[in-house]
């Protein structure tokens, strides 16, 4: 969803069937990685992808899963 752009944490959870307090430590698991950035506005936080190290992650899964650089 982010890889559209920011959205701020109450869209991110609407789009789930889980409580907020849920949500709320999924996206602070996300940030501890640098996965995501959260911005405060006012009561909201607005999350963007972290492209780099989302980009990083993908590469390594693919390697872990025999989907890398193949010849």
């Amino acid at each position: 969803m982010l890889r559209d752009g920011p959205m701020i944490s109450g869209e991110i959870a609407g789009r789930f069937e889980v409580a907020w307090p849920t949500m709320t430590g999924h996206l602070n698991v996300l940030k501890a990685a640098g996965l995501v950035h959260g911005e405060r506005f006012g009561t909201q936080i607005r999350y963007r992808l972290n492209m780099g190290a989302a980009e990083d992650a993908l590469a390594a899964l693919a390697a872990l899963f025999g989907k890398g650089d193949q010849q």
